[in-house]
């Protein structure tokens, strides 16, 4: 099912900070290498989460109650707590909240009033849509239903599932079930199941056989005043076992804040995301690696992305694969140089019996080459 999604993937753009020139195109206080998937900056070891400018809206929280727990009398698992004398909803201070706006949701075409939805009954997926959450005291202040003695429940070993955030008739609501910390998943609390209304299974899209699957690789010289850059891009639209991009520049001619010989970049996602408004099932939660070696003759860069509902949604979504952007800055050597070393970089793809690999070598934004 189709969601309402603008996803925004935030692209860091690199900026010229020194003015001074060491006489070899050397920028004063180089960076580290950068890596960049999808167009999010990647740290080494670290996961690359999506930069969303979050908004909130006002919400008003409702649970349900296991009602084996301890002291509930004859409270029934389908009442929504705190309610008023006459079993109603109440909106009150007591049970308001927030909830996040900007995530998301599914739209809703059916009944009730319901037009956005995010649900899930091990509450997992709702984590992400709650902003302010009123606490139990809170929540059960506002009650007003007294059938339910609230002050004989013992809550330290509780814990409430939230496991819907729904916009309907006008206002957000969140519902949770109050029930053991053992408990994580809604449908196992007796006489509460599954709502059927809520769709909750994502897409696993296939690799298309179009003939569009490729490799490409480009290891681009830019132009800057003071300082040197080489930015590699691949684009992994096939399944393949890795890409290895080889360029013959030694690791003392490599600015680094802090030197490093091998570092790897992991792209953490969730089993399931959104990606351009659906959502889809991945494979793997680390559906793409990048390895950085900086060796004595020359820089090794490993791209892998073996996650085939990955790049099947990426395929499907943009009718391309993963981008990988690798950022290195020169020293020492003067630009003529590095271009000279930079034209006998290499790629290879494994298995080596790939076919659809599309690099035409290096190319400088200081420098061209007639091709005979």
């Amino acid at each position: 099912m189709k969601k309402v999604l603008l996803l925004i993937m935030s692209v860091i753009m690199l900026t010229a900070c020194s003015s001074d020139d060491d006489g070899a195109g050397v920028k004063n206080n180089a960076p580290s290498t950068q890596v960049f998937v999808m167009g999010q900056e990647v740290k080494a070891n670290a996961a690359a989460p999506v930069s969303v400018l979050a908004t909130y809206a006002p919400a008003y929280y409702f649970i349900r109650v296991d009602n084996r727990i301890p002291n509930m009398g004859a409270c029934k698992p389908n009442y929504y707590w705190p309610r008023t004398v006459r079993g109603g909803s109440v909106f009150a201070e007591g049970n308001k909240g927030t909830v996040n706006t900007t995530y998301p949701y599914w739209k809703f075409f059916g009944q009730d009033g319901i037009t956005k939805y995010v649900y899930d009954t091990t509450g997992k997926a709702v984590q992400a849509t709650l902003g302010d959450v009123p606490s139990y005291a809170s929540l059960m202040s506002a009650n007003q239903d007294w059938s339910l003695d609230v002050d004989e429940i013992d809550t330290k070993d509780l814990h409430i599932i939230w496991y819907v955030s729904k916009f309907e008739s006008g206002v957000w609501h969140v519902d949770g079930v109050l029930t053991f910390k053992s408990v994580d998943n809604i449908t196992d609390v007796p006489g509460i199941n599954k709502d059927n209304k809520f769709e909750d299974s994502a897409e696993t899209p296939s690799l298309p056989n179009d003939g569009k699957g490729n490799i490409e690789v480009d290891i681009h010289q830019q132009e800057h005043n003071t300082w040197q850059e080489i930015k590699t891009t691949v684009h992994v639209r096939d399944l393949v076992d890795n890409v290895v991009v080889e360029i013959p520049l030694e690791y003392e001619n490599i600015a680094e804040s802090d030197d490093f010989a091998i570092r790897t970049y992991d792209v953490e996602l969730e089993s399931r995301i959104y990606i351009n408004g659906t959502e889809y099932a991945l494979d793997s939660t680390n559906p793409v690696k990048v390895t950085i070696e900086h060796r004595a003759d020359k820089a090794v860069f490993t791209i892998v992305c073996k996650d085939a509902k990955y790049l099947a949604a990426l395929r499907k979504e943009f009718e391309d694969g993963v981008t990988v952007e690798i950022h290195t800055y020169p020293k020492n050597l003067t630009p003529e140089v590095v271009w000279g070393k930079l034209k006998n970089s290499t790629v290879k793809v494994s298995p080596a019996s790939y076919e659809h690999l599309i690099f035409k070598g290096a190319t400088s934004a200081l420098f061209t080459e007639l091709v005979l």
